[in-house]
């Protein structure tokens, strides 16, 4: 009896070249998941890399359009100056000096190149409103204009490379 458990005992024990193989076979398997979790690191890594990337392309972005939009009102005071000093002279009949209004001018006009430069373009006040773009602060009764048309452009508004920094403020037919 003792040689019949011996010999179960020899066949179910694996002989040294089986636990060689053995071995093997689980160094191979360890390599291929080394090798995918690698593989799959790598792509977060990749994926994290441009993922930053664009968040801070994203966050530049905004602290540019956040600067340019605190000047938005001293644009538009120098816009308004220009348009008071046109209104004295032509609806007034008030002398100015041609010179100061001729420079103020080319003033503006080298600020608004300026802005275009960097992205920021005036928003469109003609046609029809616009809740995206515009801001209606008042309606008006108007028979040459059809209802929600514009009728008056009440203050610039102004986008930033394609995102709006200050909605147009208008007013509206009813």
């Amino acid at each position: 009896m003792s040689e019949n458990n011996n010999k179960e005992q020899t066949q179910s024990q694996p002989t040294p070249q089986q636990q060689e193989q053995a071995v093997t076979v689980t160094q191979e398997q360890e390599q291929v998941n080394y090798k995918e979790l690698y593989v799959r690191l790598a792509a977060d890594l990749q994926n994290f890399k441009r993922r930053i990337d664009k968040e801070r392309f994203e966050w530049s972005e905004t602290a540019q359009g956040i600067i340019v939009s605190a000047f938005l009102p001293i644009f538009e005071d120098f816009d308004r100056a220009i348009e008071t000093v046109d209104y004295l002279i032509l609806q007034q009949g008030q002398q100015v000096p041609v010179s100061y209004l001729e420079g103020f001018k080319l003033i503006q006009k080298n600020v608004k190149k300026t802005l275009a430069d960097v992205g920021i373009n005036e928003i469109d006040t003609t046609g029809q409103f616009n809740p995206e773009y515009h801001e209606a602060l008042t309606q008006v009764d108007s028979s040459a204009h059809t209802s929600g048309t514009i009728v008056q452009t009440l203050s610039k508004g102004y986008m930033f490379k394609g995102k709006v920094l200050k909605h147009a403020q208008v007013s509206v037919a009813k």
